[in-house]
């Protein structure tokens, strides 16, 4: 583990594999330096959290407005907008053991009923909601702030936010951001597992739903899928020039025959 010098900020994607990097992490950063989760509720701004003595590790569904105060570095990881959707529908109706965020949907909710729905939280979770939370913050009282902002100068915002974070990627592709963190953090690639903690017990599959229904979640998500496109291609040429100039070709090969299927269980 190394001792961090600058506060690094992973701004935690809902349903984006986010459980799983966050265990990789705490496996490259000292845990004397974890700050405590519990104390992230809400979608705070960094300067609203109890300060910290020295650099520290922070995780959360926070938005990128959280990092802007925290003058350290920042990661992020992005999903599928469409499979996003389709995991938070089956996690939150079949959570596994774990509570989901709100309150819980109604066990005869169907997917079309999900996603039609007008509860917040609902909404907030659905709505481009990764465009929102790096552009801002996921929470519905900035929406709310920010309602007459333009589609172009949302995904504007976002685009830059996430070229700005050190780490960025997509959780189906994860070799290339194994590959930025290795690089940042001058070490190996690290060893990452998708595991079971936040997978629903039912997960439902897009070759399950109907065509009409998937264009409804993409007509919803188009901004998200064009941040999704921007970022993936983002992390492709920073992972290529990280292996033109490092020795860890063959672990991300190794990692590419390995994990690619994982994601899709989500």
């Amino acid at each position: 583990m190394a001792r961090i010098t600058e506060n690094f900020v992973f701004v935690h994607v809902p349903k984006a594999g986010g459980t799983s990097i966050t265990e990789t992490l705490f496996e490259l950063v000292d845990e004397s330096q974890w700050y405590p989760r519990e104390k992230l509720f809400g979608y705070p701004l960094f300067r609203e959290v109890p300060p910290a003595d020295e650099p520290n590790l922070y995780i959360s569904h926070f938005g990128y407005n959280f990092f802007r105060g925290s003058g350290g570095n920042c990661m992020t990881v992005l999903r599928d907008p469409v499979e996003r959707i389709l995991s938070l529908y089956s996690y939150w109706k079949n959570p596994g053991g774990r509570m989901a965020p709100g309150d819980p949907i109604p066990p005869d909710m169907t997917l079309e009923q999900f996603i039609e729905s007008d509860r917040p939280d609902i909404r907030m979770n659905i709505d481009n909601a990764q465009t929102w939370q790096l552009a801002f913050s996921l929470d519905v009282a900035t929406r709310e702030r920010l309602a007459g902002i333009y589609p172009v100068e949302l995904l504007s915002i976002a685009q830059a936010n996430v070229k700005s974070c050190v780490v960025a990627g997509v959780i189906e592709r994860p070799w290339q951001f194994l590959l930025q963190l290795a690089d940042f953090f001058g070490k190996q690639v690290p060893d990452f597992k998708l595991i079971n903690a936040n997978r629903s017990v039912e997960r439902v599959s897009a070759t399950e739903v109907d065509g009409a229904t998937i264009e409804k979640i993409k007509t919803m998500t188009w901004i998200d899928q064009k941040l999704y496109d921007y970022t993936a291609a983002l992390s492709q040429k920073r992972a290529a020039n990280i292996e033109q100039i490092n020795t860890l070709k063959s672990r991300t090969e190794e990692l590419r025959r390995t994990m690619e299927p994982d994601y899709l269980a989500l």
